[in-house]
């Protein structure tokens, strides 16, 4: 009954895997199947900011004219530092006419009734976040949206937590042969596949509003880096002695 007991077991854990993979189970060739999550971090060499800038006008015409001049001033002052226009991105530009309520209406400034906005989605190192952050607010800029913090070498992540995962894995499967009063033996069958990733409570929006309007007296927005996680599941097969 004891040796009957592990080849049991291991037909119920490697069913699937062996099918795919056709690996022969039976009392002559009993394997151990396991699925284990792990991840692996890195600090962060890249971000990419998302940034607004909202302009207003009597007209349409006026509204976007001032909105060009803004974004302009922005985008040759970051530039300027030496990111590549190719590392910026437009991701809206519009212009609609401001919504007010009525009993405001009568001392609503007249050069306000249309509002421009023009957003970008700029990549830049992880070193000069904070620099282009700030030269775009002191040029005009006047929203600030979620910094999306990266790693170039996305494939090296993967790989470390990858090498994590089967690590775990086999330590695992160990602990399982030791309950079935076997030895582990070698790995016969591995595959990896990433979670889906996690939504983000603010992806797509802004996250300090419109902040213009404090003139000089604007503080100073600080960002700190944040390292980058990559999870892999792993699934593995092992041989039992």
């Amino acid at each position: 009954m004891k040796l009957f007991l592990p080849t049991a077991v291991c037909i119920l854990l490697v069913s699937q895997s062996a099918l795919a993979q056709k690996i022969e189970v039976s009392r002559s060739n009993k394997t151990i199947a396991v699925t284990v999550t792990d991840s692996a971090s890195m600090e962060a060499d890249t971000a990419i900011l998302e940034l607004a800038a909202y302009s207003y006008g009597a007209s349409e015409d006026d509204a976007f004219v001032n909105s060009v001049a803004r974004a302009n001033k922005i985008l040759d002052a970051i530039t300027a530092t030496g990111v590549p226009k190719q590392n910026i991105e437009t991701k809206y530009v519009d212009v609609t006419e401001v919504q007010v309520d009525p009993k405001e209406r009568a001392t609503w400034p007249k050069e306000k009734r249309f509002s421009a906005r023009q957003g970008w989605s700029i990549t830049v190192s992880a070193e000069q976040a904070q620099g282009v952050l700030d030269l775009a607010m002191q040029n005009g800029a006047t929203q600030i949206g979620k910094v999306d913090w990266r790693v170039k070498n996305d494939l090296a992540l993967e790989a470390k937590a990858r090498e994590f995962a089967l690590a775990h894995a086999r330590a695992v499967a160990s602990e399982m042969a030791k309950g079935l009063g076997a030895n582990l033996g070698e790995l016969v069958y591995g595959s990896n596949t990433a979670p889906p990733p996690e939504e983000e409570g603010t992806s797509g929006g802004f996250l300090g509003g419109v902040i213009g309007g404090l003139g000089g007296q604007r503080p100073k927005l600080k960002l700190f880096p944040e390292k980058v996680t990559e999870s892999v599941t792993v699934h593995a097969v092992f041989s039992i002695n």
